[in-house]
């Protein structure tokens, strides 16, 4: 609680009902910094009969037929098939950073115009996210699973070359996407890369 009584936004991944049951709800949260932007990110969100349930990225996928889907679309005779990556996981945190930047704007406003607001609720949820990406269509067959291979960057020019970003680290030399946000005024990206695992010093950044 005294990290949160000095804080513009807080953010927790625990199961709904959790951080109440120890009083740390928004409420409670508000009563010790009135005007704080709670953001909350679960499996299933924070009503319905799955709700108090824990969960992930590749559960979810499952436990919603996302991943038979796939595999039906694919064409190829397999019983499931995964995404190739975590999109739930990358959807949700997109989704739940433009919540928190809408609650800054609203909070904002409603301080610019009198009104006292407790605490601002933002909650995201990786079925949400699921069910938001189903409903943007799938590709029939295997064309949404045919690309080019990345390998063959050496041979492109012009914009697909302007795509990537490469980086000395700690594991050599490295060719990576951009980050995809463009900002008028501002670079969007990343100072420092992963470094190796347990290379660092266990301190916290900036000391």
């Amino acid at each position: 609680m005294r990290l949160a009584r000095d804080a513009d936004v807080v953010i927790q991944g625990y199961r709904p009902g959790s951080l109440a049951a120890r009083g740390l709800d928004a409420a409670a949260l508000a009563r010790a910094n009135p005007g704080v932007i709670v953001a909350n990110l679960s499996a299933f969100g924070p009503r319905g009969d799955w709700s108090h349930r824990r969960g992930f990225d590749s559960l979810v996928q499952t436990a919603s037929g996302m991943n038979v889907s796939e595999a039906e679309h694919r064409g190829r005779g397999e019983a499931a098939r995964p995404l190739p990556c975590q999109a739930l996981d990358h959807g949700a945190g997109f989704l739940l950073a433009a919540g928190v930047c809408a609650a800054l704007h609203h909070r904002e406003k409603d301080g610019r115009e009198g009104r006292r607001v407790g605490a601002y609720v933002v909650d995201v949820s990786l079925a949400g996210v699921m069910k938001y990406l189903r409903s943007l269509g799938q590709y029939e067959g295997s064309s949404g699973f045919e690309g080019d291979d990345y390998t063959v960057l050496g041979e492109r020019t012009g914009e697909e070359r302007a795509l990537f970003e490469t980086r000395d680290t700690p594991f050599g030399e490295m060719t990576f996407l951009r980050h995809s946000a463009r900002i008028d005024g501002f670079e969007p990206g990343w100072d420092r890369v992963a470094p190796v695992l347990g290379s660092g010093e266990a301190v916290w950044s900036g000391e």
